[in-house]
């Protein structure tokens, strides 16, 4: 029984090709998910921000309606606002959540 050692030798180089490339092309695709995490954990940061600022401007409206002050519309405005942000953060963490 013989041994062809530049045959082996030759698969051997050949199957360590192939994983190189498979590790590239995996590093490639974790740092394109990384990017698009930082991508969305802004976005998400600009959503709460902007959630901060409606729920201070509802909370205001809220208490000028109780003096009388401030109209049902801009009231009904703010909470569709508020709400359509909610949705849009709850969008990005499954999307997050989805990636990893």
């Amino acid at each position: 029984m013989s041994v062809d050692f530049r045959r082996l030798t030759t698969d051997l180089r050949s199957l360590v090709a192939c994983i190189r490339e498979r590790c590239s092309i995996a590093e490639n695709k974790v740092e394109q998910q990384k990017l698009e995490i930082a991508r969305l954990n802004s976005r998400i940061e600009q959503l709460e921000a902007s959630n901060k600022e409606i729920t201070s401007k509802y909370q205001s409206l809220q208490a000028g309606m109780a003096s009388g002050c401030g109209s049902a519309a801009e009231v009904s405005a703010l909470k569709d606002r508020y709400l359509a942000l909610v949705r849009e953060i709850d969008e990005c963490i499954k999307l997050m959540q989805n990636g990893r």
